[in-house]
């Protein structure tokens, strides 16, 4: 397995989780309906969704709904049922929001020299691995942006393309069952049965086909420092897996990782903003972040991505043939 980083110095660097002036609307529509939901919640069932471990405990809470970090495989979940978390999912005002012109301008402006680095990505990963980048069946998981979709159909990768399980409509309706390349961005994250799903992505892919996957992850240096004020929110994430967890559950699915990085770029920015939040048993931490400066956090920083210990994974996996 390949494992690789990408370099970006501190204050110039990009992020994946971008923000834009809907960013509190957004997050006080969502907050206002998970009040409302977890007054309905009875779950009980507190065993670990990636490895089945019932070793789990109580890491933390936000907006009233407990995370638990399992002890066995380090991933950290939420358990509820698929009934609320579906009424989250097609929650009206926040499909309303997201979809509306303005939103969607503004995360393309914000977004898009990191979208075209993922892209590109993706193009010179599926070369690597399969010898080809053009002309390929292409199915892309969750996609909520207009214009990261506009960007892969123009791409060259895709002579066919399937949008599926996005608040976006999809304009073809294609449906592809032999998928070259599946795109997860970000879909696992919201995943109460990942093993599940990844085995729906599995049987879409050609043999040989690949599955590029990204999610933050359970073990990143801000989730583990953060906890509750680390940029998550229920229930937009129900479940940060960790690189044991990744790895336990891509090889359940019949894949095998070719490259795991962690290439984000301001995990230490976002600590330093909030560290209010480090708890005062921290010292070291509190020290590096009181009397640090650039050079130090930029040193800090790469560490992190080199480490595998950054928040937001990228992986590569490649569908193994059935013996």
């Amino acid at each position: 397995m390949l494992k690789a980083y990408d370099f970006s110095k501190f204050r110039e660097a990009g992020s994946m989780s971008g923000s834009n002036s809907f960013n509190r609307e957004e997050n006080e529509t969502a907050r206002r309906l998970v009040t409302r939901l977890v007054e309905k919640e009875q779950e009980t069932d507190h065993t670990c969704t990636v490895c089945g471990s019932s070793h789990t405990v109580l890491f933390f809470e936000k907006w009233g709904v407990p995370y638990y970090r399992c002890e066995k495989c380090d991933s950290i979940f939420v358990k509820t049922s698929p009934e609320i978390l579906n009424r989250y999912k097609k929650y009206d005002a926040l499909i309303q929001l997201r979809t509306s012109p303005e939103y969607q301008q503004e995360e393309s402006s914000s977004r898009s020299l990191v979208w075209e680095e993922l892209v590109d990505w993706v193009r010179f990963r599926t070369f690597r691995y399969s010898g080809k980048n053009e002309n390929l069946h292409v199915i892309d998981y969750g996609n909520r942006y207009e214009g990261l979709v506009d960007l892969i159909r123009k791409s060259g990768l895709c002579s066919r393309y399937e949008l599926r399980d996005s608040i976006l409509n999809s304009e073809n309706g294609e449906q592809i069952t032999d998928a070259d390349i599946i795109l997860y961005f970000n879909k696992i994250q919201q995943s109460l049965q990942p093993l599940l799903d990844l085995k729906e992505t599995y049987d879409a892919l050609k043999p040989d086909g690949l599955l590029f996957f990204s999610t933050r992850i359970g073990t990143g240096f801000d989730i583990l420092t953060l906890k509750g004020e680390a940029k998550i929110f229920p229930y937009e994430h129900v479940l940060l897996p960790s690189l044991q967890g990744l790895q336990i559950l891509l090889k359940k699915a019949g894949f095998q990782m070719l490259e795991y990085s962690t290439p984000g770029r301001k995990d230490i920015e976002y600590v330093c903003e909030h560290k209010e939040a480090i708890g005062p048993d921290s010292c070291f931490l509190k020290y590096m972040i009181e009397r640090g400066n650039e050079v130090t956090y930029t040193d800090f920083q790469r560490f992190l991505q080199k480490s595998g210990l950054s928040s937001h994974a990228q992986i590569v996996a490649k569908k193994e043939k059935q013996t």
